[in-house]
Order: C-alpha cells, then structure tokens, then sequence
C-alpha cells in the first residue's frame, strides 16, 4: 500500500531548516509512517513540502497528480478554503482520504485561543474543518471523548 500523509505541523522557522516536526507532525505522522513502513508499505509525509508540487493556477490539477499514485491520503483537520480542492483531488482519482482529528472542532470554547481565530461558531475556519468532516472517507480520533 502507498500511503501519504499530509502533517501540518511543520511551519516554523526551525522546522522548515532542519527538516524537523513537532508533536502533531511526530506523534501523528511521521510515527505511524514509521510503523507502516516496518510492515511493508510505501509511505510518504509531507508538510511544507507539499507547496513543492502545487501550481497556484492549477491547485486542484496538481492535487490530483500529486494524489493519484498513492492508495491512501491521511490529512489533519483542514480548515482552509484550499480543502474542498484537496479533498475534492482524491474523489477525482479515487484516492480515499482519512482524517486524523483530535481536536472537538464543533465546539471550541471562548477561552481557546482557536476561537478568535476562525474557530467561534459560524468561524470560517470551524466552517471549512466541520464541512471537511462529511467529505472524508475515513475519521479517526484521538480519544474516546472525541469518538463518543
């Protein structure tokens, strides 16, 4: 199986110099990725890099080149205007597209800082990553909290 995993922890300038992640990027990504590849299967992540393989005049078009190799997409929480074109990517080439959530999306409390940036009810932010949810093929959660 060839799997790529799209992590976005991956941002600052230190990480983008030594190749690094932090803990979404490690313990979500790069640590599964690890443990495909111990048994067998061809595993590719991705974070800043994946800029590398998007023409901004064809988001979507180099999506789907860049998706249709792989037999599995495993994004984190999208909550971009961009993740209709992601996910809409892997339809296209009937690339099946699991999430990995661990944040409740649907209800972000006043005092998390997310709230002010998007994530308040009605938020575009919150509207983009709770829409994303439905579109996915696949959802797995961090904890039983989240999947109750």
């Amino acid at each position: 199986m060839k799997v790529l995993y799209i992590t976005t922890d991956w941002n600052t300038p230190h990480r983008i110099r030594t190749g690094e992640y932090g803990g979404v990027g490690y313990y979500r990504a790069h640590g599964p990725a690890k443990a495909l590849r111990a048994i067998g299967h061809h595993v590719d992540v991705m974070g800043r890099d994946l800029q590398n393989h998007v023409d901004e005049e064809d988001i979507m078009g180099s999506y789907m080149k860049l998706f249709e190799p792989y037999d599995l997409v495993v994004i984190k929480q999208a909550d971009t205007a961009n993740v209709a074109k992601l996910i809409g990517s892997c339809k296209e080439t009937k690339t099946p597209i699991a999430m990995d959530l661990d944040d409740l999306i649907t209800e972000v409390d006043k005092d998390n800082p997310a709230y002010k940036t998007g994530y308040e009810e009605g938020g575009a932010k919150q509207a983009f990553a709770v829409a994303s949810l439905s579109m996915v093929d696949a959802l797995f959660v961090s904890t039983q909290p989240l999947a109750d």
